[in-house]
C-alpha cells in the first residue's frame, strides 16, 4: 500500500518474536497485504501455514511470498505446511473440513507448532483481513512475566442491546483473530489442548439447525467458541482490553475513523490493528457487511479501503483463485453432508480411508441411506 513509516519509526524487532498467520494459496494477496502492513511498523518475521500445498512446495511457496515484500524482509518469510503441523492426518483433514473450517483448525496447529518447533519466544497470530497501523509493542507487553496467553474480546464493557449479547454468547466472546502466546509451561498445555479440540471440532455450525449439527446440542463457531473456556482452564491469561488491538464490526460502534500524524484512530482510541471482518472487493466503501453503520463518507476510511484493493490487485494473480480440495478427484464440489459423514465415520473410531477424494459414489450412497433412514424415523413418530 501506499502508506508507509519513516525507518527510525519502526519498533525494532527482538529476535524472539514473530507473527503468524494461516492462508489458503487463494487468500495469498490478503496474506501478503496484512503482512506488509505489519512491516510498516514493526521489523518483525513471519510464520505462515498453507493448508492447501504439499511439503515439496514450501519453499516455491515462500519465494512467491518473498517477492512481494521489500528485500529487508523477504529472509523473515518461513512457510508451514498441513503435514509439518498435523502429520499422517492430511487427507482427512481437507476432505472433513471446507476450507474455512480447515484454516481456522489450523490456527490451533500453527500456535502448537510455534511453540513445540519454532524457538520463538513470542508470537502474535493475525488474521490476513487485518491491517496494522502502528507498532505491536503493546500488544507483545501484555505477554510479560505473569501472562502467557492473550485473548482479545469482542467488546471490553456490558453492552445493553440484547440480541448482540446474544451474538457474543453464540459466536465466542474472544475474537480468534488476534491471539498472542508466550512460550511457558501453561501456554503449551494451552496449545496442546487446542489443536485436540480443533482436529476434529474445528465446525462452522453456527447458522445450521439442530438437526444439522455436529453436536445437536450446541452451534460449535469453528476455533472462536472455544477460546471462551481458556480463561478458565489455564492460568496466566491477559485479556486486552483496549479495543484498539482487535478493531472490528463488532466494537467500533458509531465512531468515525479519523488519521492524523499519530496514526489511526476510532473515536479516541488509537487503532493498532484494523480487523476488515466482513469487508468485500466487490462493496469496498462497506466497512463490514455484518453492520449497519455508514462510514462510506469517512475521509480515512476512504484512503484506507482504496489502498487495500490496491494493493490486493498489484499481487492477487500470482496466487491462485480457487481452493484446491473444494472439489471430488472428478471436479464435482464436495458436499457438506459428504464431509460431516466421513467425520462422524473417524468419530466413531473407523479407519480413514485410502484416496477419499476419489470415493464420491460411496458417500452419495451413504447420503441416500441416510435421507431413507431420517424419512423412516418421521413416519415412526407418526
Amino acid at each position: 500500500m501506499a502508506r508507509s513509516a519513516p525507518a527510525a519509526k519502526r519498533a525494532r524487532r527482538p529476535p524472539s518474536r514473530s507473527i503468524c498467520c494461516v492462508a489458503t494459496r487463494n487468500y495469498g494477496a490478503q496474506l501478503v497485504a496484512t503482512y506488509l502492513s505489519v512491516l510498516e511498523f514493526n521489523d518483525i518475521p513471519l510464520h505462515v501455514l498453507m493448508p492447501d500445498i504439499e511439503p515439496a512446495e514450501k519453499e516455491s511457496t515462500a519465494e512467491t511470498l518473498r517477492a512481494c515484500l521489500p528485500p529487508r524482509a523477504r529472509a523473515g518469510v518461513h512457510v508451514v505446511c498441513l503435514e509439518d503441523v498435523f502429520p499422517g492426518e492430511v487427507e482427512a483433514l481437507r476432505f472433513y473440513y471446507d476450507a474455512f473450517e480447515l484454516s481456522m483448525a489450523c490456527k490451533a496447529g500453527l500456535h502448537h507448532w510455534m511453540s513445540e518447533k519454532s524457538g520463538v519466544e513470542q508470537w502474535l497470530y493475525l488474521d490476513t483481513d487485518i491491517l496494522c497501523f502502528d507498532a505491536l509493542d503493546p500488544l507483545f507487553d501484555c505477554l510479560g512475566k505473569e501472562h502467557s496467553i492473550l485473548l482479545t474480546p469482542h467488546s471490553s464493557e456490558p453492552v445493553d442491546d440484547l440480541p448482540q449479547n446474544i451474538l457474543f454468547l453464540s459466536f465466542g466472546c474472544f475474537n480468534a483473530g488476534v491471539l498472542g502466546v508466550r512460550r511457558s509451561p501453561e501456554s503449551a498445555k494451552f496449545t496442546r489442548w487446542y489443536r485436540h479440540v480443533l482436529t476434529r471440532l474445528s465446525l462452522f455450525d453456527t447458522n445450521l439447525r439442530p438437526p444439522l449439527r455436529f453436536v445437536h446440542s450446541t452451534a460449535l463457531n469453528v476455533d472462536q467458541r472455544w477460546l471462551d473456556l481458556v480463561p478458565g482452564y489455564f492460568s496466566g491469561v491477559a485479556v486486552a482490553r483496549r479495543r484498539g488491538f482487535n478493531l472490528g464490526h463488532w466494537n467500533i460502534g458509531a465512531d468515525r475513523l479519523r488519521r492524523d500524524a499519530k496514526g489511526l484512530h476510532a473515536g479516541e482510541e488509537k487503532v493498532v490493528l484494523l480487523h476488515l471482518s466482513g469487508w468485500k472487493a466487490s462493496d469496498p466503501s462497506r466497512f463490514s457487511g455484518h453492520t449497519k453503520h455508514d462510514f462510506s463518507a469517512d475521509e480515512a476510511w476512504i484512503r484506507i479501503h482504496t489502498e487495500y484493493s490496491r494493493q490486493l490487485d498489484s499481487v492477487r494473480d500470482r496466487f491462485p483463485a480457487t481452493y484446491r480440495y473444494a472439489s471430488y478427484a472428478d471436479g464435482s464440489p464436495i458436499p457438506l453432508s459428504h464431509r460431516r459423514t466421513y467425520l462422524r465415520h473417524l468419530a466413531m473410531g473407523n479407519r480413514p480411508l485410502t484416496a477419499v477424494f476419489a470415493k464420491k459414489d460411496m458417500f452419495v450412497r451413504a447420503a441416500v441411506a441416510e435421507q431413507a433412514r431420517a424419512i423412516q424415523q418421521a413416519g415412526r413418530r407418526k
